[in-house]
């Protein structure tokens, strides 16, 4: 008896992989208002889940607090260090470098999930080192 498991299409796998990477340069641009990259990629239903702190449920309120963390910063550019889809999940371990007004420049190493509904992500868990 073969296995229900299917085997995604690698061709999907890699364009999820894609999106994920255009978000990431989309957080780069700090740009976050409509008609955004940012808002392009977000599900409207889109949950965030930090590794501490709330819950960001929609595709407004999340689009705000990415807004509202990079105004917190002089300069925030995350990098891909390492990412990997498969079927409507896609990890990247990530290095991301921070620097407050009054700090020097800080290398966070972390970690995100994304899950995939109808192209747009719908979910995104963030963990921090």
């Amino acid at each position: 008896m073969e296995p229900i498991y299917e085997r995604p299409n690698g061709i999907i796998c890699l364009e999820r992989e894609l999106l994920v990477r255009d978000f990431v340069a989309a957080l780069n641009e700090r740009r976050f208002g409509r008609g955004s990259t940012i808002e392009m990629l977000l599900h409207e239903d889109i949950v965030y889940r930090p590794s501490v702190g709330r819950c960001v449920r929609g595709r407004e309120e999340v689009m705000r607090m990415c807004g509202d963390v990079n105004d917190a910063f002089e300069a925030f550019i995350m990098s891909v260090d390492w990412i990997i889809a498969e079927h409507e999940i896609v990890l990247v371990e990530h290095t991301t470098w921070a620097k407050l007004e009054t700090t020097q420049i800080q290398e966070i190493m972390g970690f995100s999930s994304f899950r995939f509904q109808n192209d747009l992500i719908v979910e995104w868990h963030q963990v921090h080192a």
